[in-house]
């Protein structure tokens, strides 16, 4: 189990599972950082493939979501709209997101290893708007939720971090992470990758959010306090 992030340049659209990999100068290094993840996941990869030479499988999936994720990258989103009322959108609806649901993966990984398919893939959806997703994960909620699109220029200005500060968004113009919502899978695709709908991911993740205590500690996206704060900043500017 790798990560998209072993490539280096992930400014490219189109990163593929034969593209140049990540390096990093001391291979003792243990602390993972956003600099070390990568390359450490390709010093994981070269372990395994030297043992185990032209019968290894690397998977590499780009975020990995369903129900319990521990890390709201996604959940944050259909959690928003269970909420209800105006929220944040970042950027505006046609940016590109890409992620996979667990199910999916998992389903996936079963099957590369009860077929025997050696190699790397890349485990991830097509590409699909940042829209569709706030429009399923309304769907899904049935509430009243507004979501008001605010610009990229706007929430850099608010010093707000990319991924933690507002999940899944990454600013369209980022140049060195622009690329990493436009990975190919199309390897992966063609080995028997299925990916269920959009709307069956949202509403698995909904349903489990449901579950969980109404104080839960929210390990991405800002407060309701802040979220009020940045809408308000938004309709004065």
């Amino acid at each position: 189990m790798s990560t998209v992030s072993v490539d280096p340049d992930l400014s490219k659209v189109g990163i593929k599972e034969n593209s140049p990999k990540g390096v990093i100068d001391d291979e003792s290094v243990e602390e993972i950082t956003a600099e070390s993840y990568g390359p450490l996941k390709v010093l994981c990869e070269k372990a395994v493939e030297d043992l185990f030479p032209g019968r290894s499988m690397i998977v590499r999936p780009g975020l990995i979501v369903g129900p319990h994720d521990p890390t709201d990258r996604f959940s944050y989103w259909p959690g928003r709209a269970l909420r209800g009322g105006e929220a944040l959108a970042p950027g505006h609806p046609v940016c590109k997101v890409q992620f996979i649901d667990v199910g999916d993966l998992a389903k996936f990984m079963l099957q590369l290893l009860e077929g025997g398919g050696a190699g790397a893939y890349n485990c991830i959806c097509d590409p699909l708007p940042m829209g569709d997703l706030l429009a399923a994960c309304r769907k899904t909620a049935g509430g009243d939720i507004h979501w008001t699109w605010i610009s990229d220029a706007f929430l850099e200005d608010q010093d707000l971090a990319p991924w933690t500060g507002i999940p899944m968004w990454i600013p369209e113009l980022d140049p060195k992470s622009g690329g990493l919502f436009q990975v190919d899978n199309s390897r992966a695709k063609q080995a028997g990758l299925a990916m269920r709908s959009l709307g069956e991911t949202v509403s698995r993740t909904t349903d489990w959010l449901r579950t969980r205590p109404k104080d839960h500690k929210w390990k991405a996206g800002p407060s309701a306090e802040h979220e009020a704060e940045l809408l308000k900043k938004w309709h004065q500017a």
